[in-house]
């Protein structure tokens, strides 16, 4: 449901309470003010519409809702708006939520006093919030899962496989790489975030002042392989040679620094292939091989998602690059990688992700917003339980636990 269908006449889409305050100040700034009559009524009244972002806090869809909320005299406790009344439970899935706090501090503005609106009661509220979050009209439950691309296929999966066993819940999957999942989490957007690193202490620190307490949840695990040609003959690899390969200052930008000759790149010179700086595995890369205080070198080519990384490396004899194990085709090669000289050469595997021997291996993750309940709650046991963990293994990934496939 849109903005517009829940606020009626007295909604305009994507205008804060703040912005529209500074526009009623300036008019000459908006001159469609003038011409719209909503509007006009309304400064004749004494009062303006305000639109504020309703989140739900807890339950299974922290979807974003707009609403129009009155100017009074003074400003809505917050106490008032913090829960629902318990009739209401039963018959939404939204337990909480609570107004942004440009919002109150619009209530609290002059310029909005003197409407003559009369206050929502927070059983009206909750109905209209309950009628645009969370369930289509076809009163099925639509959970949003957007984040990883690491993840994305085996979300997918998921989600396919959860709706023959759950036919009026909705797993909504896409991409777009971890941090992009995270912020949507962080903002109220989706349910879950996929995300093949762990969150930063800032983006935490954030989700905490936007009343967001993230909740870490282990699917799985994943070895990160480096991936060269088909026809490249490295066979093994140094966590110190991908550093000097990668990160800033590092000295090996020609393959016959590694000793050996790449058949059909004549230039000899290492083409490297990355990722996004908002992908997981561009951070747990960097992380796990350059250390926290390497950045990456210059001149690489970063590709949107992991199978553009290995689109580009089948096709490119000089290249290499590096992804999750589930994205290895047959027209690559894959080296297996030592800690150190003295160390045994580990090859990526969902066994050797799974013991954690591989180098660059990695949980995967899911994060919500706060303890998942209801339909979250059972959506994320499904994940976990030998069904889910089936399907993770299937894709390439290593379960996080011992499970019998069929």
């Amino acid at each position: 449901m849109s903005v517009i269908s829940l606020c009626g006449n007295f909604a305009y889409a994507g205008v804060s309470a703040k912005f529209a305050r500074r526009r009623d100040r300036h008019p000459r700034r908006s001159g469609e003010r003038d011409r719209d009559p909503v509007r006009a009524e309304n400064r004749e009244r004494g009062g303006a519409p305000l639109q504020a972002r309703v989140a739900a806090r807890r339950g299974p869809f922290a979807t974003k809702c707009y609403i129009c909320v009155p100017a009074k005299n003074r400003a809505v406790p917050a106490t008032r708006l913090e829960y629902l009344p318990p009739v209401m439970r039963n018959q939404t899935p939204l337990l909480s939520f609570r107004l942004g706090r440009e919002l109150l501090a619009g209530l609290r503005t002059p310029s909005w006093t003197g409407s003559p609106w009369a206050a929502v009661s927070v059983a009206a509220l909750a109905m209209l919030v309950g009628s645009a979050c969370g369930r289509g009209s076809s009163g099925r439950t639509v959970i949003q899962n957007k984040g990883s691309d690491t993840l994305v296929n085996v979300a997918q999966a998921w989600a396919e496989e959860y709706a023959k066993v759950e036919p009026n819940t909705v797993i909504a999957v896409t991409g777009g790489g971890s941090g992009t999942g995270i912020s949507a989490m962080i903002n109220g957007t989706v349910d879950i975030a996929n995300s093949s690193r762990q969150m930063k202490n800032e983006e935490i620190e954030l989700a905490k002042k936007n009343g967001v307490e993230p909740i870490e949840h282990v699917v799985g695990y994943d070895a990160l392989a480096v991936f060269v040609h088909e026809d490249n003959p490295l066979k093994e690899i140094t966590i110190a040679q991908l550093a000097s390969i990668y990160g800033e200052g590092g000295g090996v930008e020609k393959w016959s620094q590694l000793g050996i000759t790449v058949p059909g790149c004549s230039s000899d010179e290492i083409v490297l292939v990355s990722r996004q700086n908002n992908s997981g595995t561009y951070a747990y890369f960097r992380e796990a091989v350059l250390g926290k205080t390497i950045e990456y070198k210059l001149g690489s080519r970063d590709m949107h998602g992991s199978k553009d990384v290995v689109d580009l490396v089948e096709k490119t004899p000089c290249a290499i690059g590096y992804s999750g194990l589930a994205y290895a085709t047959d027209k690559l090669a894959m080296p297996c990688v030592k800690k150190d000289d003295g160390a045994p050469c580990v090859a990526p595997t969902i066994a050797t992700a799974s013991d954690g021997s591989y180098p660059i291996a990695r949980p995967l993750l899911m994060y919500t917003a706060g303890k998942p309940t209801g339909a979250l709650e059972k959506y994320l046991t499904w994940v976990l339980s030998d069904t889910g963990q089936c399907i993770m293994q299937a894709k390439g990934y290593a379960p996080v636990k011992a499970v019998s496939c069929g």
